[in-house]
């Protein structure tokens, strides 16, 4: 049985994902999450701003992918920076205002707060809520 699960980035990073097929994570203490990914587990990939570090609201979910085969592996972008990356498939799909969903979904338990559900890098979801959020992504129109 999939896992179903969301990483939480900036829109450019998950673009840099998207066309390199890969999800990523920082640093050590975060190669946890990628390790217990199989293949066939599905990602949702939510973006608080546009930009790492800036100041530009982004609060959408920004792709759609499945963890491909493969062990994770370190790739080496700085002389100080190593992130930790697992391969995935992404798919076609449109991004969406996260807040367009906040009603039907489980792990939002605090409407008004629900921003602070994304403050953590990767989070484990429930099947409902990840078929909720791929059905809009899926569908055409603007959300």
């Amino acid at each position: 049985m999939p896992r179903y699960w969301i990483m939480v980035a900036a829109r450019s990073h998950v673009q840099d994902a998207c066309a390199g097929g890969f999800i990523q994570l920082g640093s050590g203490r975060w190669a946890g999450y990628l390790q217990r990914m199989a293949p066939g587990d599905r990602i949702v990939c939510y973006s608080p701003a546009e930009c790492p570090r800036e100041n530009d609201p982004c609060q959408r979910f920004t792709a759609l992918g499945e963890v491909r085969p493969g062990d994770i592996y370190r790739v080496r972008l700085h002389e100080d920076f190593a992130p930790y990356r697992r391969a995935v498939n992404f798919e076609a799909c449109r991004e969406i205002s996260a807040r367009a969903l906040l009603g039907e979904l489980s792990f939002i338990h605090n409407k008004r707060a629900w921003g602070a559900r994304f403050r953590r890098t990767c989070f484990e979801i429930q099947v409902a809520d990840y078929l909720a959020i791929r059905r809009v992504m899926k569908e055409g129109g603007q959300t």
